[in-house]
């Protein structure tokens, strides 16, 4: 046998030792860090959601493309800001009671509520992108495009559950969330007609005296003249203002 031969068995037994080691420690890697996601998502459960993240992140710094930690992180994120959307109502509803003379104040709360509330959407953004971006999978999108609908991106919301149907057109989730939507939808538009039927009326009765009188000329003038009903309502801008009450589909 030459040197040369000598050489390249011995290349070869290395080689194939570093293989071993390489892909025992890999898979080590992987059983250790699903034990990881484990605690993570447990603490997930039980609303301790800083913790989950900081585990989470360990999860991605060991392995960049573990996609369930970027997707727990992303939920971790959503119920952040949910459980602040809560408590700026329930701030609200209390103003409403009581009345103070402290408005500078609260202005700072409010103004400090919706920049954290910004932060938190912006991470829950990145964490998605990251998520989708790594492959393919009907159960991530899903629940992604939970997230993204719950927080107002209800277009992209939408488009990333119809794609998970179209990964796995049996995906029986999917097909459940996006009946609640459409339901959800039907009974906001059913509710905001509701509402535009019954400012008609409003102006309607307002409006049905034969004169009214008009404070700011002190004049008064005749009804007919100025308004035709159906021309009115065709031009009037019914500017609502209204304050979603979004549905949680977890």
């Amino acid at each position: 046998m030459n040197e040369r031969k000598i050489k390249l068995l011995f290349f070869l037994f290395f080689f194939s030792i570093a293989t071993i080691i390489y892909f025992s420690n890999s898979k080590y890697d992987i059983v250790e860090l699903e034990k990881i996601y484990n605690k993570s998502y447990e603490l997930y459960k039980k609303g301790k959601y800083q913790e989950a993240i900081e585990l989470a992140n360990k999860i991605i710094e060991k392995n960049k493309n573990f996609q369930d930690a970027y997707m727990l992180k992303a939920r971790c994120y959503y119920k952040i800001y949910e459980e602040l959307s809560d408590k700026t109502k329930f701030d609200q509803q209390n103003r409403k009671q009581k009345s103070t003379n402290r408005k500078s104040k609260k202005k700072n709360d409010q103004d400090e509520t919706e920049k954290t509330k910004t932060e938190l959407i912006n991470l829950i953004a990145y964490n998605i992108r990251k998520a989708i971006s790594i492959r393919e999978d009907e159960r991530i999108y899903t629940q992604s495009g939970v997230i993204l609908y719950n927080i107002g991106a209800k277009k992209e919301g939408k488009e990333l559950i119809k794609k998970a149907l179209k990964i796995n057109p049996h995906y029986k989730y999917a097909k459940e969330i996006l009946t609640k939507i459409r339901i959800h939808e039907l009974q906001e538009e059913l509710a905001r007609r509701k509402r535009l039927e019954l400012y008609k009326k409003m102006l309607s009765d307002y409006f049905s005296k034969k004169y009214y009188y008009d404070t700011e000329y002190d004049d008064y003038y005749d009804e007919e003249d100025e308004y035709e009903d159906e021309e009115f309502y065709e031009n009037y801008i019914f500017d609502e203002d209204e304050e979603n009450e979004e549905e949680d589909f977890w």
